[in-house]
Formats: structure tokens, sequence, C-alpha cells
């Protein structure tokens, strides 16, 4: 038995991971159509961001273009030529694409064996779930006993996010099309989470003026009911720091001394929340 591992390159893995060096891992890419212009979301997140910073608010018309058919069967006849017979797949969230089934489907057709992990969010959970996988493999448990063990990590994991308008983050162009005057004035901002009890669908928190209460409201939601030692935080940026910065204070204040570490949104996000948004994932550990 060989296995190989498939992200999408929502995943927000920098450039600096470990992961990168690992010869198993697979990626399908999530394009960005800006004015007519695809560019290719970069899997190593250095890459193409300061190019689509300074096109992001101009664009007009912005898009995510999701592979085809043809893409996910050609990676797959790749994947198997490799030598590989087990494929672990943890795709974009299945409340914003059937990406996961197509592999799926697609990989029976090939008669490879596929094994799903499902995760409701974007950001370090796909990551997160392909670490904790490969690292259970060396104990020697079923491949049943490690997807069972990895999809109550992701269950039990959460991703909140602030933003400017939730019809902007449901809608590439929304926000670049100024959605709301008024509630820019007054310097509105939403906190939203992936509602898991509602298949990841995007649900609205709250709505608080200026960035310091939003990211006051997020930590707050985010540490509700939960033991914070069993939890490692991620804040997550697209293009400004300041308000990731602001969130590392916030959330030492209220939690303590967590474990946390900063990340860069990916493109694919980053084109929904716009370059201002700060992001709070909860990343359960594993236990021993």
């Amino acid at each position: 038995m060989k296995i190989a591992y498939l992200l999408d390159s929502t995943s927000c893995l920098s450039k600096d991971d470990s992961l990168n060096e690992c010869d198993s891992l697979y990626y399908l890419p999530i394009n960005i159509m800006l004015d007519g212009n695809c560019f290719l979301t970069a899997t190593n997140l250095d890459i193409h961001q300061d190019k689509l910073y300074q096109t992001l608010i101009k664009s007009k018309d912005l898009k995510v273009i999701l592979p085809t058919r043809v893409e996910v069967d050609n990676l797959l006849k790749k994947i198997i030529a490799d030598g590989y017979d087990v494929l672990v797949t943890c795709l974009v969230g299945s409340a914003l694409s059937n990406l996961q089934n197509i592999v799926y489907k697609q990989g029976l057709d090939h008669k490879i064996t596929i094994i799903q992990l499902e995760s409701k969010d974007v950001g370090m959970s796909q990551i997160a779930a392909i670490k904790m996988f490969k690292e259970q493999v060396k104990s020697g448990r079923s491949l049943l006993e490690i997807q069972n063990s990895v999809q109550h990590m992701l269950n039990v994991s959460s991703t909140y996010f602030i933003i400017n308008d939730l019809n902007g983050f449901n809608n590439t162009n929304a926000h670049r099309i100024n959605p709301n005057i008024i509630k820019n004035i007054l310097d509105v901002k939403e906190v939203v989470c992936f509602d898991k009890s509602n298949n990841g669908k995007i649900s609205l928190i709250g709505k608080v003026r200026s960035i310091k209460k939003a990211i006051e409201t997020m930590v707050d939601k985010s540490i509700e009911n939960i033991d914070v030692d069993e939890y490692t935080f991620y804040i997550g940026h697209y293009g400004i720091i300041k308000n990731a910065m602001l969130c590392e204070e916030v959330l030492l204040e209220k939690a303590g001394n967590v474990e946390f570490k900063h990340f860069a949104l990916n493109d694919s996000v980053g084109i929904h929340t716009g370059t201002d948004t700060v992001s709070l994932s909860l990343i359960r550990k594993e236990r021993n």
C-alpha cells in the first residue's frame, strides 16, 4: 500500500511548511479570473499575492474557477502512474464546491482507493488534517481508524472571519461594487463563521463598529465553551498584517498563554473577503 495526499490551492500552505517536502502531496489548482485574465492560485502563498493586491480592488469582474473533470482525471492518472494505490483527499469546504465528490467518483473509475476527509471550512484545517493523517499512518493503525480520528478533529475545529459585508463574502464582486456606502462610513464589520450544523455554510455571528470590537467579538465567540489548551489558534490575514497583530493581542489577553501561529490566507479566499480581513481558526490538537 502506497498513500498519496491531495489538497487544493485554498489550503493556505506557506513556502516554509514541512509539507512542501512531501513527495506524496498533490494539488488541484483553484484559479482566479480577473477581468478575463486567468491567474493560477499559488500553492505557495508568496508567489502571486503582490500582483493580485494591485489588481483586486480595480477589477470589475472576478471569478473563482474550479478544476475541470479533465484536469482531475489527468491528475489521478499521474498519481497512479507514480505508484500510489490509496489517495487521501481534503479539499475545499463542501459548502463551497462539489470538488470532493468529483474526485471521489473519478477515483472509483480509476480503481484507486479514495479516503475522504470532509472539511466544512477553509483555512488551516485541510493542512492540519493531512499532517495528522500522515503522522498516524506511522502508528500502524488501520486506515479507517485514522480516518475517523482525523475526521473528529475536523468536526470539532472552527474558523471565524471578520469581513466588511457578508454579500461580499458570498459574491466575489460584491465588495468591489460598493455594496453598502453607509456601512463603510460607519466602519461596520461583520463577524462570520462556517456553520458546521448547516453543512459549513456561512453564518453571521454579529455586526459591530470598528475592527477592534469585531476582533474582540470573534475571539470571545471562538473560546466560548472550550478548553483553550486543547486547541492551536491560527490567525489569518490577507494583505494587512496589523489586524492580525491586533487579533494576537486580544487573543492572548482573553485566552491566556495559548498556542498560536500566523498564516496568510490564500488568494481564492482573499478575493471573497477583501484585503483587510482577519480570520481565526481553532484546530483541535491530536490527543495522545
